[in-house]
């Protein structure tokens, strides 16, 4: 009887938590386990009719999109994970929405017949993004959201309309030979945005431009347009101190009309 009451004893101190010697007993720790996740994220591909759409989540996305002939083919790098349709034929439009994160965007073009349109949402983030060889018969639009992004854009389209959004920001455009009806690079909140570097580079009397327009925000701007034919161009330096403009290897044609404010230098 005697046995059987310190075994009862043992048990009710073990439910209870108190040792025999009164003290609470030692407690075993629990490790949780480190969630796998995959830090560069996924893109999404879809196609509906000619339309190919590119969707990034809220991770550092790093992806390539390639266009051979009318064929089209997404690539993820560095972790990036690609669902869907990675491959697709008979694409006349594309458009690609990163997400909120740090992403890295390479466009390549060499198809053999024009898109009608190209569209490039960077969202929020300090985005990397390189267009090459664009070859657009109607709108190409590149929004870059909030952060410090890089755009290099090169190749032609019908219309070009670069939105740099906030963050101090490096857009290089380099046209390719033909006419481009309107380029507008700007800054969308220019009381707010950061200090820009606009480059805009034609490649000789080949590349002409009916309106070039350039506005950059309240920081110090710098900005180089050069090598290219032109009917107009006007560009605003915003709210700055020491904006510079250098105009260079420019010609006219057309309204042949220069105009450019709020640039403390010019070359």
């Amino acid at each position: 009887m005697r046995g059987i009451l310190m075994r009862l004893g043992s048990w009710l101190a073990t439910l209870f938590g108190v040792s025999r010697a009164g003290r609470p007993p030692a407690r075993l720790g629990v490790e949780a386990f480190e969630a796998r996740e995959n830090p560069a994220g996924t893109v999404s591909v879809a196609v509906s009719g000619g339309l190919l759409s590119v969707t990034g989540d809220g991770l550092a996305n790093q992806v390539q999109v390639s266009r051979v002939g009318q064929s089209v083919t997404v690539t993820g790098f560095s972790g990036t994970s690609v669902v869907g349709r990675a491959t697709a034929a008979g694409i006349s439009q594309v458009s690609i929405a990163l997400g909120g994160d740090n992403d890295t965007l390479t466009f390549t073009d060499s198809g053999t017949q024009p898109l009608t349109a190209l569209t490039v949402d960077g969202n929020d983030g300090y985005d990397a993004i390189t267009l090459s060889g664009v070859l657009v018969a109607g709108a190409a639009t590149v929004r870059l959201g909030r952060g410090d992004d890089t755009l290099s854009f090169s190749g032609t389209a019908r219309t070009i309309s670069i939105d740099g959004g906030t963050g101090n920001n490096t857009m290089s455009v380099h046209l390719a030979a033909g006419t481009v009806t309107s380029l507008a690079v700007e800054s969308a909140e220019r009381a707010a945005s950061g200090a820009d570097r606009v480059t805009v580079r034609g490649s000789g009397a080949a590349t002409r431009v009916d309106s070039l327009t350039v506005r950059t925000g309240s920081q110090n701007d710098d900005v180089t347009i050069a090598t290219l034919a032109a009917s107009r161009i006007y560009a605003h330096g915003g709210g700055g101190t020491d904006d510079h403009i250098g105009l260079y290897g420019i010609s006219l044609y057309g309204q042949r009309r220069v105009e450019y404010e709020g640039f403390e230098r010019v070359n």
